[in-house]
């Protein structure tokens, strides 16, 4: 069995996440799902709304990207997620994780009228945020 899937996460502008991950989780259409090394193949659709997918890189760190809209496409050969738009959050100093939080509340903003759904989804990467 593989010990590790090979994830990438492209958007209209480019791509955004491109490695290989122990694991995925992502907001699927029919809810929350998980992808593992090995999984079965499957096209579907992300979300409608905005949603978190958080990544286990293949060191065991985690990684979050806000996503809206798209699909997931799992294959033998690796697992793609095609997003409408997407912000990965994080960086190598606080200033490039403060900048990548208000491009993900500038992103939340312009497509959501969801107010709890927009305020769930900032505080899963708030508080992700303050334990990178």
């Amino acid at each position: 069995m593989k010990e590790f899937l090979l994830l990438d996460i492209v958007t209209p502008e480019g791509m955004i996440f491109s490695g290989e991950v122990k694991s995925v989780q992502l907001p699927g259409i029919t809810g929350e799902m998980g992808i593992l090394p090995g999984h079965a193949s499957l096209l579907t659709g992300l979300k409608d709304k905005s949603g978190v997918v958080e990544i286990v890189d293949k060191d065991g760190k985690k990684q979050l990207v806000l996503v809206n809209d798209g699909f997931l496409e799992v294959t033998e050969e690796k697992t793609t997620i095609l997003a409408t738009q997407a912000v990965a959050i994080g960086g190598d100093s606080e200033s490039a994780v403060a900048k990548s939080l208000q491009r993900a509340k500038d992103m939340l903003a312009s497509i959501s009228s969801d107010a709890a759904n927009s305020a769930a989804i900032m505080a899963r990467v708030d508080e992700f945020a303050r334990q990178s």
